[in-house]
C-alpha cells in the first residue's frame, strides 16, 4: 500500500494556512470598517457603516442622513433607540455573531451608540451561552445607560437589568424577574419602570408595572387587567408621578386597554376604548401638553389601517381617526 501520511501532513498544513488566510483577511476586512467608523477603542466591537444615500419622496420632508450598520460576522437587528444627551443616539437591539474558530453561532444584546450624524462611537455585547436580547435601552441621568435583556436558555427565560458607564462598561447586573420586557423608562427619582406581561394559571395574561430604584432593587410590582389575555405595548411616566399603560384587551373582538395609575402604581382609572365590529390593538402612548394623552393602533377589518385617538387627562375620547392603509 502506498505511503500516504505525506499527504494528510500537506493537507493538514494547507488547512492550517487556509485558516491563516481566513483570520487574516478578516482582520483586514476588521480594521477596515474601524477606519470607517469613528469614537472607536479597545475592547470594543465596532461596526462596518454603509452610508445610504436618502431621496426625499415628492411632497415629504427631505431626509436629513440615513445609515446601514453592519457588522463583520454578525447579522443583527434593532428594537429600541432614544436620544442621548450629547444629541447622538443610542440603539439596542439583538445580534448574532458567528465564531469562525468553533464554526458556531450565539446571540447576544447589542447596543450601538451612534453620533448626532449617524456615525457609530461605539458597539457593545452582553451575554454567555445562553440567547440573550435587549429589548430597550434608555439613557440615564449620569451619562451611562440602562438595558432592559431578556435570556433564553433551555425553554426557561430570565429579565436582567443592566446598567452601564457612559463607554457601555457594565456597572451592575441584576435579575428582576423571567418574563420578556416590552419597554423600559428612567423615572424621575432616577430609578426604572418595566412593562412586561405575565400569563397567570396558563390561562390568563396580565400587564404588569415593576418599578426599581436607582441600584435595580425592586419597590413595587403591580398587575392589571381583568379575566382573558391583556398584552402590554406601551407606557410612560406622567406628568404627575404616576404612569399611563397601553395595552389590547379582550378576546374574541380585541379593545384597546388603558390605565392610569399613581406614582405607587395604584390604579387611578382604566377605560376600554373599541367597538365589537372590528379589533383596536394599541400600540404606543404619549402624554400631550394638555394633559391629556395620544393613542395610536392598529384597526382590523373592512376597512383597516391606522389609528390615532386624543383622549382628555381622565381618558375621555376628544376625537379619533382611521388612516386606511393602501398598498402601490
Amino acid at each position: 500500500m502506498p505511503d500516504r501520511s505525506g499527504e494528510y501532513t500537506g493537507m493538514k498544513d494547507m488547512s492550517g494556512k487556509l485558516w491563516i488566510l481566513c483570520l487574516v483577511f478578516g482582520i483586514i476586512l476588521s480594521i477596515s470598517s474601524v477606519s470607517a467608523s469613528t469614537g472607536t477603542g479597545a475592547g470594543q466591537e465596532n461596526g462596518n457603516i454603509a452610508n445610504v444615500s436618502g431621496t426625499p419622496s415628492p411632497g415629504t420632508d427631505a431626509v436629513t442622513w440615513q445609515k446601514v450598520y453592519t457588522m463583520l460576522f454578525w447579522t443583527w437587528g434593532a428594537n429600541s433607540i432614544s436620544q442621548t444627551p450629547d444629541g447622538g443616539y443610542i440603539i439596542g437591539g439583538d445580534g448574532t455573531k458567528y465564531d469562525l474558530r468553533t464554526r458556531t453561532s450565539v446571540q447576544r444584546a447589542v447596543i450601538v451608540k451612534l453620533d448626532p450624524n449617524g456615525g457609530m462611537q461605539w458597539m457593545k455585547s452582553y451575554g454567555g451561552r445562553a440567547k440573550t436580547f435587549c429589548k430597550s435601552v434608555r439613557p440615564t441621568p449620569d451619562g451611562g445607560y440602562i438595558i432592559a435583556q431578556f435570556g433564553q436558555e433551555n425553554g426557561m427565560g430570565w429579565m436582567f437589568l443592566i446598567k452601564t458607564d457612559a463607554a457601555g462598561t457594565v456597572q451592575w447586573r441584576k435579575k428582576v424577574g423571567t418574563n420578556e420586557p416590552i419597554e423600559l423608562r428612567v423615572t424621575r427619582d432616577g430609578g426604572y419602570a418595566i412593562l412586561f406581561g405575565v400569563w397567570v394559571e396558563g390561562k390568563e395574561q396580565q400587564m404588569v408595572l415593576l418599578k426599581t430604584d436607582s441600584n435595580g432593587v425592586k419597590q413595587w410590582m403591580k398587575l392589571y387587567g381583568g379575566p382573558g389575555i391583556n398584552q402590554p405595548y406601551s407606557f410612560e411616566q406622567t406628568s404627575d408621578g404616576g404612569f399611563i399603560i397601553l395595552g389590547d384587551s379582550g378576546r374574541p373582538m380585541v379593545k384597546m386597554y388603558l390605565v392610569k395609575t399613581g406614582d405607587k402604581g395604584a390604579v387611578a382609572w382604566q377605560k376600554i376604548i373599541g367597538n365589537e365590529n372590528v379589533h383596536h390593538y394599541g400600540r404606543s402612548i404619549v402624554q400631550t401638553a394638555d394633559g391629556g394623552y395620544a393613542i395610536t393602533g392598529e384597526i382590523t377589518g373592512n376597512p383597516g389601517g391606522i389609528a390615532v385617538i386624543k383622549t382628555g387627562p381622565a381618558g375621555g375620547i376628544k376625537w379619533q381617526k382611521s388612516y386606511p392603509l393602501s398598498v402601490g
